[in-house]
């Protein structure tokens, strides 16, 4: 399972979250097989954290599961946008209404729901936060997620390594810079068996 998770703000107090993210997935990695379960035990621990901290900030997630026994991808979203299922000639949302839940911190009583999808040998998930599709071009257009969905189903044939870059690659060339306005991450996830 790949996790990916975006916190309000930046500086200190983002990074403490962010740790304390991380402290609650390793603490609850019994449930890692079931991303909606998973995120929903998360968020209920993190709501209690912030709350005693007397502390209103939240976080969006996206949690994603690669069953190579059951060739399925089972995944669960927070408020994060969507992952993007690389096939060999396009891109398409990981995405299911079902499986859209709130960002994490605010409501300790938010469920999260796990939905599934088939995959196949070669299949990509490419996880990422907002800062690399809220970009703007000279005229201040913003680059959206169907841009970026463009843009990946047009390199989606490309190996792994040059994939990337060559997304990164038009996202700069669309800015025309070559650093991000806001924080990005970007985690790759390339299927090699099922079955």
């Amino acid at each position: 399972g790949v996790l990916i998770c975006d916190v309000m703000g930046h500086g200190v107090r983002s990074a403490l979250i962010t740790g304390i993210i991380r402290g609650l997935v390793e603490e609850h990695a019994n449930l890692a097989a079931d991303p909606g379960v998973l995120l929903t035990h998360i968020n209920r621990a993190l709501t209690v954290i912030l709350q005693q901290a007397g502390t209103t900030m939240f976080a969006t997630c996206f949690y994603v599961v690669a069953d190579v026994e059951r060739a399925e991808l089972r995944f669960a979203n927070a408020g994060h946008p969507c992952a993007l299922h690389v096939r060999r000639t396009s891109a398409e949302k990981l995405d299911d209404q079902r499986s859209r839940g709130p960002v994490m911190g605010i409501f300790p009583s938010a469920s999260y729901v796990t939905a599934a999808r088939s995959m196949v040998r070669g299949d990509r998930v490419m996880l990422f936060t907002d800062g690399l599709y809220e970009v703007e071009d000279a005229t201040g257009a913003l680059f959206n997620e169907e841009q970026l969905r463009a843009t990946a189903s047009r390199h989606a044939a490309l190996e792994p390594e040059k994939f990337f870059d060559r997304v990164l690659s038009d996202i700069r060339k669309y800015s025309q810079r070559d650093t991000f306005e806001d924080d990005v991450c970007v985690v790759g996830m390339q299927i090699r068996r099922t079955g």
